[in-house]
């Protein structure tokens, strides 16, 4: 008969999609998987193969779901620390690109030794630019534009998300402003006039600046881990990314 999805509550909807979206996650868990085992046929070692997908299994994908489930977590939280939230972070994006950096030496390099030392200092990279991504990520969230972005400004703070930029203003605010900031805490129909004063009491409180030089402070750490590597046309690809992750606006 078909789904009549125009006829559903927005409730109903909303199950709907969550539903689907984490089968569709599961879909693509099996196919990486799938496409890394695979890899054999292309060349690349077996034991390379294997190793890599252990690796994958056995530390990647239970370190994405607990960062994952740390971000759910967090939410429902009286207080988190800049520690608490950046470790997260690291698990929820970091690890995928520390995997993909050390994926590619490990090839690169024909070794099935993920503790060798390039692979390590290729992985330190890509977690420090993980970091300096979701960092860059809050901000243009409360300061982008949503047009280029392709999400509401101040999601975040609609829900209730806890974030860096969130938690240095609130540690930083005069107790009037952090009063203010509170009371649009997990506010959905945000103004924006409201909006506006939640940026401001950001601004003026010195979190926005001392968020966008923690991701700055992370991308030239990552910037030494990339200068341990031979200079060439690859290295020089993987700094106009570090350039864009600090850059970008959506």
């Amino acid at each position: 008969a078909g789904l009549r999805l125009g006829m559903v509550d927005d409730e109903a909807a909303r199950v709907f999609g969550r539903n689907m979206a984490i089968l569709a996650g599961d879909i693509v868990h099996g196919w990486s998987v799938h496409v890394l085992g695979q890899a054999t046929h292309d060349g690349i070692p077996a034991e390379i193969v294997n190793a890599l997908l252990a690796r994958l299994t056995g530390w990647v994908t239970p370190e994405l779901i607990s960062g994952e489930a740390l971000d759910v977590e967090y939410v429902h939280r009286e207080s988190v620390t800049v520690d608490e939230i950046e470790n997260m972070l690291l698990m929820k994006t970091g690890v995928l690109l520390q995997f993909a950096a050390e994926a590619g030496v490990m090839v690169g390099k024909g070794t099935p030794d993920w503790g060798d030392a390039d692979v390590r200092q290729a992985s330190r990279f890509a977690a420090r630019a993980g970091m300096a991504f979701q960092l860059q990520d809050d901000i243009l969230g409360m300061f982008g534009s949503e047009e280029r972005l392709g999400k509401p400004i101040c999601s975040d703070l609609r829900e209730r998300k806890q974030t860096v930029l969130l938690v240095k203003t609130l540690e930083a605010a005069t107790p009037a402003e952090r009063a203010t900031l509170q009371s649009l805490v997990g506010k959905q129909e945000l103004s924006e006039e409201e909006a506006a004063t939640a940026r401001r009491v950001i601004t003026d409180s010195g979190a926005l600046q001392w968020t966008c030089d923690r991701a700055a402070s992370l991308v030239g750490d990552a910037e030494k881990c990339l200068a341990a590597f031979p200079h060439g046309p690859h290295r020089q690809l993987l700094k106009a990314w570090l350039d864009f992750l600090i850059d970008r606006q959506h």
